[in-house]
């Protein structure tokens, strides 16, 4: 099993670009997050943490659905493609995955077979946070937070 830390969060204002359909995940992804933290800047705000995405389920045949942004300090208005939303307050199941980005795959489906077996039921909307920076290669280094809302 992996290391599952249950604990309450706040809601969380962010700014995203949602990505539905998406076939070629890092350039869409580098898209968004270029799109987002333009729009931000455009407008005198910054990210209040490091970079996010939001998922709507496995991917389906190589097809991913997906919100790609950044936690803000408060809800901003549409722009464009940018828009303002919130992950949910409550109660969530966290753990890490520290390794290259195609690991998350694996590493959600053990996250999602741990929460199952502890009895839990998962809440649509699971969220990554990327706490290394995107120019850390070295895989060691690479740490990414999983996240469920949980019942």
């Amino acid at each position: 099993m992996m290391a599952v830390e249950l604990k309450q969060v706040d809601p969380q204002p962010i700014a995203i670009v949602g990505l539905r359909g998406v076939r070629d995940l890092p350039a869409e992804m580098g898209r968004a997050f270029g799109a987002v933290y333009g729009s931000l800047a455009r407008r005198g705000l910054a990210p209040s943490g490091p970079a996010l995405t939001r998922h709507f389920g496995p991917p389906k045949d190589g097809v991913f659905d997906l919100d790609v942004g950044f936690p803000v300090a408060q809800r901003v208005a549409d722009d464009g493609d940018v828009y303002g939303d919130e992950l949910p307050g409550g109660k969530v199941a966290s753990t890490w995955h520290v390794g290259a980005y195609d690991g998350l795959s694996d590493a959600w489906m053990r996250f999602h077979g741990d929460i199952s077996g502890r009895g839990l039921t998962m809440d649509r909307g699971d969220w990554k946070i990327y706490w290394s920076p995107p120019e850390e290669t070295d895989p060691g280094k690479i740490r990414t937070e999983l996240i469920a809302p949980v019942g």
